[in-house]
């Protein structure tokens, strides 16, 4: 299989086991493949964030337009607006909504390095420092190792969420889902692993115990709470 064929089956969720090993065997070994994911990945995000706002402000506009007009003109004006919502995305919206392959794709985003920057040129490494510099430069094999083996050795909580995270990086999405159920709600980042966790529910297409961590988070005061609500109301 091409590797522009694995990177779109990745984004579309439609990738076998076999190719998404595949695709995690590169994505390790390979770092123009890597970039070139990464790179999708920002497109994508940045399409749906575009796509976002014009439904945002066609909504607006649709709702002065409603505010403005003589009663008899405002059953016309809502046809016309839905008439546009499906032409300018509200089916590709729809589409969206009914796959949860795809909205996991359009949702998830690594998460990034918050605790320990890598720091070149250090002549010896400590596991935590090992398993940073592995996750730093995408060679999630390694780091889920190395995170598997701090947390083990040292009770780090954190590692929990960046091992789960690798293993979502490498499409094992029940491991990482079992992996992030393990993170305590009571420790630092517990909000994170508690969305990611959503993520890998989703992936694994189980809506409903998705739905029940989202709501938490939307619940919350943390930044994850509007697109929690957001991606609730697409489930």
């Amino acid at each position: 299989m091409q590797h522009e064929a694995l990177i779109t089956g990745y984004f579309e969720g439609t990738l076998t086991a076999e190719q998404q090993q595949a695709f995690a065997q590169l994505l390790a070994a390979d770092a123009d493949f890597a970039r070139e994911v990464e790179f999708q990945r920002e497109v994508r995000q940045a399409i749906v964030l575009t796509e976002r706002a014009q439904l945002k402000q066609l909504l607006r506009n649709h709702e002065q337009k409603k505010h403005n007009a003589a009663p008899r003109l405002r059953w016309w004006i809502g046809a016309a607006a839905a008439v546009l919502l499906v032409v300018g995305g509200g089916t590709w919206l729809w589409q969206r909504t009914s796959s949860a392959p795809a909205l996991y794709a359009e949702y998830y985003q690594a998460y990034p390095n918050t605790v320990m920057p890598t720091v070149r040129g250090e002549l010896t490494e400590t596991t935590a420092q090992a398993a940073f510099r592995a996750y730093d430069r995408a060679d999630y094999v390694r780091a889920e190792e190395l995170f598997e083996m701090l947390h083990r050795d040292t009770g780090e909580v954190y590692a929990l969420l960046y091992r789960g995270v690798s293993l979502l990086e490498l499409g094992r999405f029940a491991d990482a889902e079992s992996v992030l159920a393990q993170y305590p709600a009571d420790s630092p980042l517990y909000a994170y692993a508690c969305w990611y966790r959503a993520l890998a529910l989703l992936r694994l297409d189980d809506r409903t115990q998705a739905r029940g961590l989202l709501e938490e988070l939307a619940q919350g005061t943390t930044p994850l709470g509007q697109t929690a609500r957001e991606l609730l109301s697409r489930l």
